[in-house]
């Protein structure tokens, strides 16, 4: 049994990061939050023993903060960076980062240049390097470990979390099948204009995620100017379990627009081949692998690829049997299992 300290340690945003909390729990490991506020004094002593570990997960993006349709940099934030990147430097705790980013998303320019040279660095002082692409091993000098589908560890919704909103519900009814989705979060670095420009005009499509309102404004320009409110619909708020699930459990497929260059993995990739839901995705390394071992994984190069993409789609068979084949698929390679044996090696690595 070891001593780990995690950042973050919880979220209500993003089950991944608790997920992770939980696997490393379930090996017997005592699992603490490493917050400046919540270290004692005598807990720094425990950095400097080499049977505790010190786990990151996206350190580097403390350093930024979102304002309007892009990134700024936090003075703050960034001092919080160089308290966790001297932990890592200075302390004989085994250092692991998960580095899930090539760039902090939404950066662009001296932002873009900086988040990457902080991942860099950070990733220097780490004694083990995670990513959950095994085709970034090498230029991370990292180890791969699965990411978890959020499926294998869904708990029944419970209180607010199992209420779906009034709102979601009507647009839902509106909208006719089968579903396309985009979920999560409305940020600009998934380029969700550049599908709204080209998407059919008799195709639904529902976009569910929290969004600025400068961003949402955006779109829904696009929308009313394309006359193709009918059938493309925004949800702009965060989605709680219930709706998340029930739109995954209505969705024929998932859209995956994001600009190719700062996540390593997608999120909502792997709540989508969990659920059973194809997906068209911006082509990148990764998903190209993915597409040989799972189907009905769709990959695009630029926006003008999409409508073939549907068309392809809506000569393929009987959809409940579509789903059943790729949570069969994603399990193989993704399941609790392949995760749990990943992860324990890769937290033995001397």
């Amino acid at each position: 049994m070891a001593l780990v300290y995690l950042t973050p340690f919880e979220s209500s945003s993003n089950e991944y990061i608790n997920i992770i909390r939980n696997l490393i729990k379930e090996e017997e490991h005592v699992v603490r939050p490493l917050q400046p506020k919540s270290l004692r004094a005598k807990d720094y002593l425990t950095f400097f023993k080499a049977d505790t570990f010190v786990v990151y997960h996206w350190v580097e993006s403390i350093s930024f903060k979102e304002r309007n349709k892009g990134i700024a940099f936090s003075f703050s934030g960034f001092l919080k960076w160089i308290f966790y990147y001297l932990i890592a430097l200075l302390g004989r705790a085994r250092v692991i980062y998960f580095i899930h980013n090539h760039a902090v998303h939404d950066s662009k320019g001296l932002s873009r240049r900086f988040s990457s040279l902080l991942i860099s660095i950070f990733s220097k002082a780490a004694d083990v390097r995670i990513v959950h692409d095994p085709g970034c091993c090498e230029k991370y000098n990292a180890v791969y470990v699965p990411h978890p589908l959020y499926s294998n560890y869904a708990e029944e919704p419970k209180g607010s979390e199992a209420i779906v909103n009034t709102t979601l519900s009507r647009v839902l009814d509106e909208i006719k099948q089968p579903l396309y989705s985009i979920i999560g979060a409305i940020r600009p670095y998934k380029k969700i204009e550049d599908i709204l420009q080209l998407w059919p005009s008799n195709q639904s499509l529902l976009i569910a995620g929290k969004a600025s309102p400068e961003y949402l404004k955006y779109l829904q320009n696009i929308i009313d100017d394309r006359n193709i409110s009918s059938l493309v619909k925004i949800y702009s708020s965060f989605l709680n379990k219930a709706e998340l699930n029930l739109i995954l459990r209505i969705s024929s497929c998932i859209i995956l627009p994001h600009e190719a260059g700062t996540g390593l993995v997608s999120g909502a990739f792997f709540e989508a081949i969990g659920s059973g839901c194809s997906v068209i995705t911006r082509s990148s390394p990764f998903t190209r692998t993915m597409a040989e071992t799972i189907p009905e994984i769709f990959n695009f190069e630029v926006a003008e690829d999409i409508p073939g993409i549907l068309a392809l789609r809506q000569k393929n068979g009987n959809a409940a049997t579509i789903k059943v084949t790729i949570r069969e698929s994603a399990e193989a390679s993704f399941g609790d299992t392949p995760c749990r044996e990943f992860l324990k090696r890769a937290m033995e690595i001397d």
